[in-house]
């Protein structure tokens, strides 16, 4: 949702089509809080222009595999 010259290590992304649904007014979304439950993944969910994203940093201290498994974790929800 941004242009792509403003990216650094940090980007927000829109989540998966069937996170768009649902009340705005339940914010954040349940599955945030899956996503930490169950995989122990913490990102945080944001709502841009009505847009649910997602918010997610690619440092150093952060592998490929991770955001594989973040993927995984995101379809499984």
């Amino acid at each position: 949702p941004c242009p792509e010259d403003l990216l650094g290590s940090m980007a927000t992304i829109p989540l998966p089509g069937r996170f768009q649904r649902g009340d705005a007014a339940e914010w954040p979304p349940p599955q945030q809080e899956r996503l930490y439950r169950e995989f122990r993944i913490e990102v945080p969910f944001v709502r841009v222009n009505g847009l649910s994203c997602f918010r997610v940093s690619a440092h150093l201290h952060n592998v490929p595999e991770d955001y594989a498994r973040l993927l995984e974790a995101l379809m499984r929800l």
